[in-house]
């Protein structure tokens, strides 16, 4: 079944943004991308900025449902452990990402660009904040004796080792010798999943708590 314009103006701005950023992208780019008039963008989303909330929450809608539907699995088990919680957040992403959808590759790269713009803190607040404070409630129920800002910090530390690998950063190629290809997320997964179980129940050890 054919798009519908509205999905092809998301579709465009999705691999401009991704290819040239945010800021350098106009919507005439985005519209001429998509092959239709520079008024039904206007007409579908009003601004850019909608847009890219629209853009960014039409991939991170199904995200998150495959992440709480994972924990939600975890959590019947009753005594869980943390290598099953970071598996749940990581997990559905891999797949996502190794899909043969160009949509899903560029929103990697996306969420990789947008991660440290503070220009965009108020979306990805809006729509990944809450499922993020449910794996953090995790992780420490998983360590009784840990702290918020522990249980915090390793969590942190473990979406930005997530979202800067399965963006496919070539130098990840370069590092290793040619030895691992950033294309290959499967084979670098398991290694990926080892280092932040390894990191979050070191952070979440620490006798004293993280401060400012």
């Amino acid at each position: 079944m054919a798009h519908s314009t509205r999905e092809k103006i998301m579709d465009a701005a999705e691999l401009q943004f991704a290819e040239y950023g945010y800021d350098a992208v106009s919507v005439r780019n985005i519209t001429n991308t998509a092959r239709v008039r520079l008024g039904l963008l206007a007409y579908h989303f009003g601004t850019k900025e909608a847009l890219f909330e629209a853009v960014i929450a039409r991939r991170v809608d199904e995200l998150n449902q495959r992440r709480l539907a994972a924990l939600s699995e975890v959590r019947k088990k009753g005594d869980f452990s943390v290598e099953q919680v970071i598996s749940a957040f990581l997990y559905p992403y891999l797949e996502l990402a190794c899909m043969d959808d160009p949509g899903w590759r560029a929103y990697t790269k996306l969420v990789a660009q947008v991660s440290h713009n503070e220009h965009h803190l108020p979306v990805l607040k809006k729509y990944l904040d809450a499922v993020g404070h449910q794996f953090i409630d995790a992780i420490m129920a998983c360590f009784p004796n840990t702290s918020y800002e522990q249980a915090a910090c390793g969590f942190i530390f473990t979406a930005a080792a997530m979202v800067g690998i399965f963006s496919r950063p070539s130098r990840i190629n370069s590092l290793s010798q040619g030895k691992i290809s950033n294309e290959d997320l499967q084979a670098i997964y398991p290694n990926l999943l080892t280092y932040a179980v390894a990191g979050v129940t070191a952070t979440c050890s620490i006798s004293s708590p993280v401060t400012a």
